[in-house]
């Protein structure tokens, strides 16, 4: 998957600022800061990740290369996101402690980054159904307006030939008109 390319999406240079800031704090940070260290880091990841899929899912392109394309990238969310919270480091003391509020901030930083992980697979199903059936319904629109234009033809042709038969039928003498009306 290392050769997949993702569509750049224009961010404001401050917010990239701005997370390098919180990567860098985050390392430093008291496991008991995690959730207000962590959170922005994951508001900011989520956020591109979703301004992602917006963009990715409006192309035209075929239904599956947008959906291989938009899963490699939720994996790569997915792995960013787990990069972050392997920032967090916890004490090897506490590792055996169960019942200390250091692991139980460790243990509920870790929830909050499994939330923003079910929540971006949420988005990224969303769009996945909801771009195929769009896709699928454009498809039969598409296929009708051909059908529609071959019986338009299809009418034209059979009003031709009845004006020819009838401008025979007009010009022909006597018995001929008879055999041809009846």
């Amino acid at each position: 998957m290392s050769n997949v390319s993702f569509a750049k999406t224009d961010f404001p240079p401050e917010l990239a600022n701005m997370k390098k800031t919180l990567e860098t704090s985050l390392k430093s940070a008291p496991i008991s800061e995690c959730r207000q260290r962590l959170t922005p880091l994951l508001d900011i990841e989520t956020l591109e990740f979703l301004k992602f899929l917006e963009t990715n899912f409006q192309n035209k392109s075929a239904d599956t290369t947008l959906l291989n394309t938009a899963i490699a990238k939720y994996m790569s969310y997915k792995k960013g996101l787990n990069k972050f919270f392997g920032m967090v480091t916890l004490n090897s003391n506490v590792l055996g402690n169960m019942q200390s509020t250091e692991y139980t901030n460790y243990v509920k930083c870790r929830e909050i980054m499994d939330m923003y992980i079910s929540l971006a697979k949420q988005k990224l199903m969303n769009y996945m159904k909801s771009n195929s059936v769009q896709k699928k319904a454009t498809m039969l629109v598409e296929k009708y307006k051909g059908i529609g234009n071959k019986l338009k033809d299809l009418n034209d042709a059979i009003a031709q030939m009845y004006g020819y038969f009838a401008t025979f039928k007009n010009k022909s003498p006597g018995f001929l008109n008879k055999c041809v009306t009846n």
